[in-house]
């Protein structure tokens, strides 16, 4: 008999996005999830190419990032994640009053929806750059993110997020 091989492949429902819908101190846990039909990371590496005297070819190294996740959502009045994206952008907030908490969790990690996986805790500003709809109405933009990741281990049953001992605080 052939043996069965998997490859391991990562379904784009296995990673959770998360926002906080309350306090740092005391954070609430909402998955991102009916509304939400875009979640695109982008790390954005910046990079930086030198080519030394003795090479033919540069040298590139990795330094720094400036990630965003482009998002799409259908507008959805009932969907608290979205109408939080949403009142964001119509009350025209800016600065401080833009930035969500966020969450990536990897569910994948999980046998099932129990368990505790591994997540990455970032601050975010909304920048909602377009409002569209011929019959339903959509939601586009970029969580622009704010500084370091915080990685941590996330619950999946209780929504509580661990930050690891050698992590950042939010």
């Amino acid at each position: 008999m052939a043996e069965t091989k998997t490859t391991g492949t990562v379904s784009r429902s296995k990673i959770h996005h998360y926002l906080n819908m309350s306090s740092s101190e005391e954070p609430q846990w909402e998955r991102m999830g009916k509304g939400w039909s875009q979640m695109n990371e982008n790390p954005n590496a910046q990079t930086e190419s030198v080519r030394y005297i003795c090479d033919d070819a540069d040298t590139t190294n990795t330094t720094g990032y400036t990630p965003n996740y482009a998002f799409t959502a259908d507008l959805m009045s009932k969907q608290e994640t979205v109408k939080k994206v949403y009142e964001i952008c119509q009350d025209r907030k800016t600065y401080d009053e833009c930035l969500v908490d966020m969450l990536k969790v990897l569910a994948f990690e999980a046998e099932s929806d129990e368990g505790t996986v591994t997540a990455y805790r970032e601050q975010a500003a909304v920048a909602v750059s377009s409002i569209d709809g011929t019959n339903k109405m959509t939601l586009s933009g970029n969580f622009n993110v704010q500084g370091d990741p915080v990685k941590g281990k996330f619950d999946l049953k209780t929504k509580t997020f661990t930050p690891d001992q050698a992590s950042k605080a939010v």
